[in-house]
C-alpha cells in the first residue's frame, strides 16, 4: 500500500526529548515506531515504543527498568493496565511447565534458594515448589478436582505448630 512508509528521522536534540525516531507511518500518522531519547551527557537516555497513532506502549528507562502501559517503571518489569495487568505463560505442548522463578541472591540459580510457582502440564496441577539446595513441591492444586495437597504442616491463626498436625486457633467449621 503506497500510504505506508518506513521513516528514520532526527528530531530534537534537547534533554529528555526524542532525538531519533525509527518506524512505520501511514501517511503522516505513526503506525509503529521506536523513539530514542537523549539524557544528560553520557547517562539518562531511554527508549519508547509507540503503536496505533503514536501511543506509547512500552518504555525502557535509563536505569534498565521496563514499563508496559506506564512511563515511570518502579521495578525491573512494571505493568499497568486498567483492565488488569495479566501475564500469560503458555507452553505450546500440554506436557510442559509454565511458571515464575523467584530466587534470593544477585545471580542465584533459579533451581536453588527460592521458589517456583508453576502450572504442571503433565499432571494438570498448579504447584508451588520451594527449597534451598533443590526445590521440591510444597503445595499442589489439582486442575480438575480442585483438591489441594500440602507437603508439610498447616497452621491457621497461630505461630506455633505441633509436628504432623493441623492447628486452628479460632473458629472452624469442618
Amino acid at each position: 500500500e503506497s500510504a505506508f512508509r518506513f521513516t528514520t528521522s532526527v528530531e530534537d536534540t534537547s534533554t529528555n526529548t526524542p532525538v531519533f525516531r525509527h518506524g512505520i507511518y501511514h501517511n503522516t500518522t505513526e503506525n509503529a515506531t521506536i523513539a530514542f531519547y537523549r539524557g544528560g551527557s553520557s547517562v539518562g537516555g531511554f527508549m519508547t515504543f509507540q503503536t496505533q497513532n503514536g501511543n506509547e506502549r512500552m518504555r525502557i528507562a535509563a536505569d534498565g527498568k521496563v514499563g508496559i502501559g506506564m512511563t515511570d517503571p518502579q521495578q525491573k518489569i512494571h505493568i499497568v493496565d486498567t483492565n488488569g495487568a495479566n501475564i500469560i505463560l503458555n507452553s505450546n505442548t500440554g506436557a510442559e511447565n509454565s511458571g515464575v522463578w523467584m530466587t534470593e541472591g544477585g545471580v542465584a540459580s533459579p533451581y536453588t534458594n527460592g521458589a517456583y510457582m508453576h502450572y504442571d502440564g503433565a499432571n494438570n496441577a498448579f504447584k508451588i515448589n520451594t527449597g534451598t539446595t533443590s526445590l521440591s513441591t510444597k503445595f499442589t492444586i489439582d486442575r480438575d478436582t480442585g483438591n489441594a495437597t500440602f507437603a508439610g504442616n498447616v497452621t491457621a491463626g497461630s505461630n506455633s505448630l505441633t509436628a504432623g498436625s493441623l492447628d486452628i486457633n479460632g473458629n472452624a467449621d469442618i
